[in-house]
């Protein structure tokens, strides 16, 4: 049997990004395997109640942990980008250690396995916050050495590491995200029962624009306020514009966009949105929008094509490649091109929806179902340990004997 240990830090915390829940979906799903021992490492500074209750739930999914008792969160980290040895704090040994966040420590035990999902802080470092910035500059060139295989989640991700870090193209994979489709699907977000809860715990009017992610600078939504009060100035009946998601790094100029553009009473915040939530939300707006300028995937405009509704995005970076021909692009650095886009999109909406709605996506999204995604990452662990192949079930009856 191969033991894997996961880091732990994305899946615990406490408003999870795109990346936590694509950690959260893929341990979700390894767990359920015959073939791998699952454990756990994290460390309890900054441990909110919300990552208490999912370390509940992966210890009853079967998930083995360990933990580290720490004050500062901040501190450990500081000393793992400066070399400080992982070994000190988790020395078990295991077979393969995957971490999911870019950066791999000094003297890791087992395999080291970790993702990179995109080159931001080279491409668009303007986008990037000081200390994620500095993190990464000081210890990623040295994590890739360090690593036995990076996964991406885009071949146009795949192309940016290349070009920036050297890397030699057979040391990476390319893994699509997955979707959860048990959350994310068209039954789930017109349940009449729920969508007129969520309407009232939101307060939410019957037609809306939607965006939904992160509030930090690369998400673009500055120009896309500033292209949504274009929309309004030639048209007072224009809907309200919604936008949902934690806060990220600069997410004030947001704020100061709207109350600039005297737009209080017609974009409406509704900060961090509860994974159940979401497909509902997604669901019943008029149409989705997703202006960002860099991606290393995109998972929220996947998810609300998976809702049944239709999508404006940006033509940039991995956005073409995950939605295909599933979306209306716009050119994510002109306010011009975002507004016609508002604007064909309130237009059309309607249409939209019926068009996505008899398309045949099966093809689409089976590329980010999770059995595929896990079948995947299965094969990498099996690539590197072919000999270890016995499974729980063996090893039970091994045991009983």
């Amino acid at each position: 049997m191969i033991k894997i240990t996961f880091d732990g830090k994305p899946v615990l915390d406490k408003n999870k990004s795109g990346i936590g829940w694509y950690s959260r979906n893929l341990i979700h799903q390894l767990l359920k395997s015959e073939e791998f021992e699952c454990h756990m490492n994290y460390f309890t500074s900054g441990l909110s109640s919300e990552g208490k209750e999912e370390i509940k739930k992966l210890k009853a999914e079967g998930m083995k942990l360990h933990k580290i008792e720490n004050k500062s969160s901040m501190l450990t980290n500081a000393l793992l980008v400066f070399g400080y040895p992982y070994r000190k704090y988790f020395g078990e040994k295991t077979d393969v250690m995957q971490f999911f966040n870019y950066f791999v420590p000094r003297s890791v035990n087992g395999k080291k396995v970790t993702i990179i999902h995109d080159m931001v802080i080279y491409d668009h470092p303007e986008t990037v916050r000081f200390r994620t910035m500095l993190y990464l500059k000081l210890g990623l060139r040295k994590s890739v050495k360090r690593a036995d295989l990076i996964i991406t989640d885009s071949y146009f991700s795949k192309e940016r590491i290349l070009k920036h870090l050297k890397v030699k193209e057979e040391k990476i994979r390319v893994i699509h995200p997955c979707i959860d489709y048990e959350v994310f699907n068209i039954k789930n977000a017109h349940k009449a029962e729920i969508v007129q809860q969520i309407r009232k715990k939101y307060s939410l009017k019957e037609k809306y624009m939607l965006y939904l992610g992160t509030l930090e600078p690369r998400k673009n939504i500055k120009r896309l306020i500033l292209a949504y009060s274009h929309l309004v100035e030639k048209n007072a009946g224009t809907p309200e514009l919604v936008i949902a998601g934690g806060k990220g790094w600069k997410y004030q100029e947001i704020y100061k966009t709207i109350k600039e553009k005297n737009l209080e009473s017609r974009v409406k915040i509704l900060g961090y949105v509860e994974e159940k939530d979401a497909p509902v939300i997604m669901g019943n707006a008029m149409f989705f929008v997703f202006p960002s300028m860099y991606e290393g995937f995109g998972m929220p405009p996947v998810e609300a094509l998976a809702c049944g509704t239709p999508v404006m995005a940006g033509n940039a970076a991995s956005l073409p490649e995950a939605l295909e021909e599933n979306a209306h692009y716009v050119d994510p650095f002109s306010v011009k091109s975002i507004y016609k886009g508002l604007k064909y999109m309130l237009e059309n909406y309607e249409s939209l929806r019926k068009e996505l709605l008899e398309k045949n996506l099966t093809g689409f999204f089976e590329k980010y179902d999770s059995k595929k995604t896990v079948k995947s990452y299965e094969e990498i662990y099996r690539e590197m340990f072919p000999v270890k192949l016995e499974t729980k079930s063996n090893v039970k009856l091994e045991t009983k004997k």
